[in-house]
Parts: structure tokens; C-alpha cells; sequence
């Protein structure tokens, strides 16, 4: 038989730990499966592409897309505070014909650039400004100082510099750095030739001695992921440092988590989505840390939303096997060595293809995609997890 005094302190013991279990459930909450709720859309407000990028600049959200009639087209939209986006502007005929499209924006400005496979197959690049009111203005290009292309990317090293990744005309992987000038046009500084490749895809890591480091990933001659690490010095000079693979994939997405940290987002060989974090030293060397799967898809997108020395929330926006849009959310730990699935958006979206996503907020989330009529549209997107300590 317990005493009163036994009973008492067992009754306080027994509160506490109710206490204990409900604060560890308050703090575990971003790793229980939670919902990504759609917020809003841009309904009508755009007609049928064929290609699209699209990034965050100066608080907008900017499509750059090829149209119904193969031209470019960059369009900017605002992020309403229901969830709905307005059109504001658009670039009109300031482009031609257009193949592939990549864009990036610069750092804290109101300026971005795109890397285009023009009419005959070469790649160009066009920086342009996106003004207060939405409007878009065309500042300059790289004219003819690039050859064949047959898949591209980019991504700006800084606010004077930003490099292409692309499977030239002899099928290998080559980097090239750009100076962009103070009038918009460009300059070619440096290039580096690696491996024959396809499916070529360049993120930026953080810089390194004042040296940036860049990563590209792409599908080597035998259909595997391979990764590339490069040291970009200021005069635009490009030095390949060292390799990384994996197994079989059919398409890839990267992105830069924080620090020497990269996440590839992949289509396997089995049609299902693979995440895979790696690490990288000082010297460029790949270290594969955490990965994880789901369930089989079509086009894939993945996106970096925030970010610290705890870990990383990312966001990747797939086509099911159904065809749908779908948005899942995954948190790293610190080291990356373990991916978690935390929430997706289930059955609240509809056909879609050509998938990109954008946002840099723990919360907020813009895809933009080809719907099942063809059409460009926008959905923006909640997650309400807990910010990152």
C-alpha cells in the first residue's frame, strides 16, 4: 500500500510527464504529416505555352515562357494577400523565337536574366528588368558569342556575373561564365568542357575563399546521375574540381540547401521520385548523406524554401502517375543525413506538365505550370509548419 505522501508525488510525476509528452509533440509537429493547403490561382489570366522558367524578383513572381507561336515571353505577377496573383506586365515583342528557356535572378534586385535556345540552336542570353508597376524591359543580350545547344541552365554567381551550364553540340557538359555589364549586354570570360552528358541542370553554393563553387548535375552516356563541382574565380576563369554519382535516372532537379549542402530531386529508372542530399568539402568532393522516396511521377521540380543551421525545408512540385500536380514537403536535419516527408497537397490540383516552383518563404509557395487545356497558370501555396530554429 502507498502512503498519501507516495500518492501525491506519483500523481505530480504522472502531470509532468503528460506535460513533457504534450511540449516533445509541439516541437515534433513539423515531422507529422501535414497539409499543403492551395491558397489561390491566377485563373485566365494566361494563354497556351509551350516551355516554361520561373523565378522571385524584387517580391514578384516572373514567368518566362515559350509560346503557343515558340516566341519568349516574360510576364510578371503579383502575389495577392488571399492567395490569388494579378498579371502586371509582360515583355510583348521584345523576344524571338525560342527552343529551351532557363532563368535566374540576380541577387536583391529588380533584374534577371534567361539562357534561350534560339531558332537555329544557339544559345543566347538576355538580361531584363522588371520595373515597379510590373512592366518588363529588355536591357541587353550576349549576341552571338555562344554555339549549339541542346539543353541549358543558369544561374547567377553574383549581381556582375552568372554562368551556363549546357550539352553543346559535340554532347558534353560545358560551363560558361558571363560579365554582365552595366549596360545589360554580356560578355563571355571563361568556359570549362566536361564529361558527354544530357539533361544538364546548375546551382549555386555559397562562396568559398571569395571563390563561388557550382554544382551541375546531369545524366551521363549510361543514363546515371553524375554531378560536377566547379570553382568559379572573379575573372570568370572555371576550374572542374571532382565527380559524384548515383544510379539510373530519367530526369533531374537541383538545388542548393545552405552552405556546401545540394539536394537532387530525381526521376528514377522505376518512374519514382528520389531525393538525395549531398555534401561538399572545400575541395569539391561529393558525400552522399541523407536520402528518401515516393511514389511514381512524370515532371519534377524542386525548390530550397528555407533554410539554417538545423536543417532545411524543401519543396518539390511533381506530376503524380495520374497526371495531377502534386506539392510535397520534406525537412533535412542539420547534416542532411536524413530526409523527411512532412506533408503534400494531395488531390488539390489538376492535370499538369512543364512544373516549376519558386519561394523562399517557410510558408509560401508559387507553382506555375502547363495545365491540361495548355494553358500557363500560377497556384500559390501554404505550409504552416514551425520556422526553423
Amino acid at each position: 500500500m502507498r502512503t498519501s505522501n507516495e500518492n501525491a508525488v506519483l500523481n505530480t510525476l504522472l502531470k509532468f510527464a503528460f506535460i513533457v509528452i504534450l511540449v516533445a509533440q509541439a516541437f515534433a509537429s513539423p515531422l507529422i504529416a501535414q497539409q499543403v493547403q492551395r491558397k489561390g490561382d491566377s485563373g485566365n489570366q494566361a494563354g497556351a505555352i509551350k516551355g516554361n522558367a520561373t523565378v522571385e524578383v524584387a517580391g514578384k513572381v516572373i514567368t518566362a515562357v515559350r509560346t503557343s507561336g515558340n516566341t519568349l515571353k516574360l510576364i510578371a505577377w503579383r502575389k495577392n494577400s488571399n492567395g490569388s496573383l494579378t498579371r502586371l506586365g509582360d515583355s510583348g515583342n521584345q523576344a524571338g523565337t525560342v527552343g529551351k528557356i532557363a532563368a535566374t535572378a540576380f541577387f536583391g534586385g529588380n533584374k534577371l536574366a534567361t539562357a534561350v535556345q534560339t531558332s537555329s540552336k544557339k544559345l543566347k542570353i538576355i538580361t531584363w528588368r522588371v520595373n515597379t508597376n510590373g512592366s518588363i524591359t529588355r536591357l541587353g543580350d550576349s549576341g552571338n558569342q555562344a554555339g549549339l545547344v541542346h539543353s541549358l541552365s543558369v544561374a547567377a554567381m553574383n549581381n556582375n556575373m552568372l554562368v551556363t551550364a549546357v550539352r553543346d553540340g559535340g554532347g558534353n557538359v560545358k560551363l560558361i561564365s558571363w560579365k554582365v555589364n552595366a549596360s545589360g549586354s554580356l560578355t563571355r570570360l571563361g568556359d570549362q568542357t566536361s564529361a558527354k552528358g544530357s539533361f544538364v541542370r546548375l546551382t549555386r553554393l555559397e562562396p568559398i575563399g571569395g571563390n563561388v563553387q557550382a554544382v551541375c548535375a546531369f545524366k551521363n552516356t549510361a543514363g546515371k546521375l553524375t554531378l560536377a563541382s566547379y570553382k568559379i574565380y572573379p575573372n570568370g576563369a572555371i576550374k572542374l574540381l571532382k565527380y559524384g554519382n548515383a544510379g539510373t535516372v530519367k530526369s533531374i532537379a537541383i538545388d542548393a540547401i545552405r552552405g556546401q549542402h545540394v539536394i537532387t530531386a530525381v526521376k528514377t529508372s522505376g518512374n519514382t521520385l528520389k531525393m538525395i542530399a549531398w555534401q561538399l568539402s572545400g575541395y569539391g568532393d561529393f558525400y552522399r548523406r541523407g536520402d528518401a522516396s515516393a511514389g511514381a511521377i512524370g515532371t519534377l521540380s524542386v525548390n530550397t524554401v528555407s533554410s539554417s543551421n538545423s536543417g532545411a525545408y524543401i519543396s518539390t512540385a511533381v506530376s503524380t502517375s495520374s497526371g495531377k500536380l502534386k506539392v510535397i514537403m520534406w525537412r533535412t536535419n542539420g547534416s542532411a543525413s536524413t530526409i523527411t516527408r512532412i506533408g503534400d497537397s494531395g488531390n488539390q490540383a489538376g492535370t499538369a506538365s512543364l512544373i516549376r516552383i519558386v519561394g523562399t518563404s517557410h510558408h509560401k509557395m508559387t507553382t506555375a505550370v502547363k495545365t491540361g487545356a495548355g494553358d500557363l497558370k500560377l497556384i500559390t501555396w501554404d505550409f504552416n509548419a514551425m520556422p526553423l530554429p
